[in-house]
């Protein structure tokens, strides 16, 4: 019997040192073969152990490019053979731009994906582009700093203002948050951007995690650390056959409570508030930016009522933000009047393409460039 029991333990272990090899093996592969789109997957990567503010900015002193994987590309062909920049600086904001050490102006953006925009040309980002404008027109030395950074909302951006971006004195501060701040509302079903969530990435506060306590924080820290690749797939994969249990009836996108939506519009208007308070306090200029959709590819899609319900609130958030403006006498910059659904400048639903960039820029200079001193 003991012989027996030793033979089932000898086979067990030698298959789970065969399933970690073969993991080992396989996301070696996966790196040669399609290594992974996602530059953020390694933030995965949490120090887990003690309690501390999830401080979302990238890495310091980065140099590295990626490509677009086989699963981007299925959805978003036009990304096709193109090679992205991610560089960063010694405060962790991307490159190019910000390159002078005394610089007559300070312009910061504070955004999400939208405007880390990292899926282009990195000299066609549209916060260098307005760089190189304003310094042409003005014939000032001017920095521009773009700390967007994918998933973050307007909780994190105030962190980063609050923690990063005063200490350099910012003479111009450009705000650009919609679909990230309403994702909670959405998808985790929570009225308030404070509110921790199943969603740990874009909690404001990371949680205590004993030592020697085996979580599922820490296994999927391990998982995304070692097997990049292996997990990003594995991450689609559940993506894609979550949604397809999903109809449209027991969509949890779309079944939203009337109240809910409106105690995080209330919550909205006070953070605005916030970034507007600390504007004049520490004399800078606050510029707010409506986010352009392009929802109207989906109209086909069998998940249509979800994006139409997007739509909806995206549309009454850009509102909300052009009124906040004019009642706070701010200037804003309305890409939404311009962009909306046309769909030579994204390459999905919000992600501009190069061309998209570049409108971008055009706009947020012609804003600008009678108005800076």
């Amino acid at each position: 019997m003991i012989n027996k029991i030793y033979s089932i333990l000898k086979i067990l272990i030698f298959l789970f040192i065969f399933f970690i090899a073969s993991l080992y093996c396989f996301e070696f592969l996966l790196s040669k073969l399609d290594s992974i789109s996602n530059p953020h997957i390694t933030s995965k990567n949490l120090d887990i152990n003690k309690r501390f503010i999830n401080f979302r900015e990238h890495p310091l002193n980065l140099n590295k490019s990626f490509s677009a994987s086989r699963f981007q590309l299925k959805d978003n062909p036009s990304l096709e053979g193109k090679k992205f920049i991610y560089k960063t600086d010694e405060n962790g904001f991307l490159l190019p731009g910000n390159r002078y050490e005394n610089s007559d102006l300070r312009i910061f953006f504070l955004g999400g994906s939208t405007t880390e925009n990292l899926m282009v040309k990195d000299t066609n980002r549209f916060t260098f582009l307005v760089q190189n404008y304003l310094e042409d027109y003005k014939k000032k030395k001017i920095n521009v700093y773009n700390s967007g950074r994918s998933k973050n909302n307007s909780i994190h951006s105030f962190n980063i203002l609050l923690n990063k971006v005063l200490n350099l004195n910012p003479t111009h501060v450009f705000l650009m948050h919609n679909v990230n701040d309403y994702y909670s509302l959405l998808v985790q079903k929570e009225n308030s951007l404070f509110n921790l969530s199943s969603d740990v990435e874009r909690n404001q506060i990371t949680e205590v995690i004993k030592e020697k306590e085996i979580s599922y924080l820490k296994l999927r820290s391990f998982f995304f650390s070692n097997f990049p690749n292996i997990a990003i797939r594995v991450s689609a994969l559940n993506q894609k056959y979550f949604l397809s249990d999903i109809n449209k009836e027991n969509d949890p996108y779309t079944n939203i409570s009337t109240q809910d939506v409106e105690i995080f519009f209330k919550e909205k208007i006070n953070i605005l508030k916030l970034y507007h308070q600390l504007s004049l306090i520490f004399k800078f200029e606050l510029i707010l930016i409506t986010q352009p959709h392009n929802y109207e590819i989906k109209k086909n899609d069998i998940f249509w009522e979800r994006f139409n319900l997007n739509t909806k609130i995206h549309d009454r958030t850009n509102n909300l933000l052009r009124e906040f403006a004019n009642l706070n006498q701010l200037k804003f910059v309305d890409l939404a009047f311009y962009m909306n659904n046309k769909n030579e400048y994204f390459y999905d639903e919000i992600h501009y393409n190069d061309n998209g960039s570049k409108f971008v820029a055009k706009k947020i200079f012609e804003t600008m460039k009678n108005d800076v001193r």
